[in-house]
């Protein structure tokens, strides 16, 4: 393979380094990373090189390296341009997000140790992450930031809290969440306290805590404005469940009724649940796993303000 690369032009040879960076490439990539301007005849032109690059599509629109090529390039690239890697890394993301994969971003965002446009990304695009099940690239992205950071994005800690819940973790949410209450500088606004104790009644009724987890579903319920519509849903969800274990099928029934009001008629039927393989099911609610908030595509609930 050095024979390869050392056969071509300079120009072909800084387009294949700096292009092996992406795990599947199109000409918008090509553009943005490498500074070609027709990034699709580029591309072509590899391709009728015989340089190991293979089609995705049959529109002939995405193509990648052989995987064996493409990591001898990934090495060599760092060898050769590790002083301009975080930056093609960081052109490499905000391309993935103009076109909309957030994931591919956040890999990109991680290689260029790039903690701000992590955190940005995940506060606009984590919980549609989260429903489609990608717990373990949320869980890196969060081990990168700093807890400084998740301190002043305290919809990131109940993200990671939420993480924590999905993997049966029950110990681990309610120490993360004091801690973060104890050690957050400024205050908490009552919805964000509503939200944290919503997640806190769920894992009350999962770790068999009846009470505890009615007593959490009404705080919560009393602090969480009604736009927060999904914090609303698991409080209510854990409410009607502890009357379900009581034996107070009539209330329960009418409770959990109300969990198909609580969000707008635009999105009531994006209310049905994900489910992720490694939740428990519930006997009462056997689609809604530990940890389901919102749905594909939504931002963070709300309740605290972004950093700048």
């Amino acid at each position: 393979m050095d024979e390869v690369l050392d056969n071509v032009d300079a120009r072909t040879r800084n387009f294949l380094l700096k292009s092996s960076l992406l795990r599947s490439m199109n000409d918008a990539l090509i553009v943005r990373v490498t500074g070609e301007e027709n990034g699709q005849m580029q591309l072509e032109e590899i391709e009728r090189q015989g340089l190991f690059l293979q089609r995705m599509d049959d529109s002939g629109e995405w193509f990648r390296y052989h995987p064996l090529f493409g990591s001898f390039l990934r090495q060599r690239c760092q060898w050769e341009l590790a002083v301009e890697l975080p930056e093609i890394h960081r052109a490499a993301a905000e391309s993935w997000m103009a076109q909309g994969f957030p994931s591919e971003a956040i890999h990109h965002a991680l290689a260029a140790g790039d903690a701000k446009m992590l955190r940005d990304i995940l506060l606009n695009h984590a919980w549609g992450m989260f429903n489609r099940s990608e717990l373990g690239l949320l869980e890196q992205s969060l081990a990168a930031l700093p807890w400084s950071n998740l301190l002043e994005n305290p919809r990131l800690i109940l993200l990671q809290a939420w993480l924590m819940q999905s993997q049966h973790r029950y110990s681990e949410v309610n120490t993360l969440l004091a801690r973060a209450e104890q050690e957050m500088s400024v205050e908490m606004d009552t919805a964000m306290h509503g939200d944290f104790n919503a997640l806190r009644a769920q894992v009350a009724i999962n770790d068999g805590d009846q009470d505890e987890a009615e007593r959490l579903s009404m705080v919560a319920l009393e602090e969480l404005p009604l736009a927060n519509y999904y914090s609303r849903i698991v409080a209510t969800s854990v409410h009607g469940e502890v009357l379900h274990c009581k034996g107070k099928l009539t209330k329960s029934l009418a409770v959990m009724q109300q969990t198909e009001t609580d969000g707008p008629p635009s999105r009531r039927m994006a209310l049905r649940p994900v489910e992720h393989h490694s939740a428990k099911r519930n006997p009462l609610r056997p689609g809604l796993p530990a940890g389901r908030l919102g749905e594909p595509g939504e931002s963070l609930p709300a309740g605290t303000r972004t950093a700048s």
